[in-house]
Order: C-alpha cells, then structure tokens, then sequence
C-alpha cells in the first residue's frame, strides 16, 4: 500500500493573513469610486439648459456624421487600420 501523507502537519490557513488586508484596499477602493462618481456628478448638476443642449447637439451630429460617413463609403471602417492589421486580415483571408 502506497505511503499516507499526514495533510494537517504541512497545511496551513493563511486566510486571516491576507483578508484583512485585501477587504481594506477593496473598501478603500470602493470609497475612491464613491468618491469619484459623486464628485462628476456634482459637476453635471451645475449645467444649465443650454450647456445640455450643447451636448446633445455636439453627440447627435457626431453619430450623424459616422452614419454618413458609413453611407458614403462602407469600407472605411477597414481602412481605420493600421497596414499591420490589414496584412494580418489578408494572412487570414
């Protein structure tokens, strides 16, 4: 019969060791999002009506033009890429 190896004289639980510290930088993480997302929002509730419509019209005539742009001449999105890729997709094709 083979040899046992008694597991609990070489195991050991580290868990306790690394929690504490894990669960501090994880809060201290969570607190810097908290703290980030507020303080963007803090700014985008100072707008007034006119900064939104501002806004709105700068996203709206940018997906406007992608749209045109995609109408105009299809490939185009192909050829955003660098000559590295487009060799690879020739390797491909």
């Amino acid at each position: 019969m083979a040899d046992t190896v008694d597991v609990s004289a070489h195991s050991s639980s580290n868990a306790g060791l690394y929690l504490i510290p894990v669960c501090t930088l994880g809060a201290v993480a969570l607190a810097l999002v908290v703290a980030r997302v507020h303080t963007r929002l803090g700014r985008i509730a100072k707008l007034y009506l006119d900064d939104w419509l501002i806004i709105v019209a700068e996203v709206r005539l940018k997906s406007l033009l992608h749209v045109y742009e995609l109408m105009v001449n299809p490939g185009v999105f192909f050829n955003r890429h660098s000559n590295r890729d487009c060799s690879i997709f020739a390797q491909l094709g």
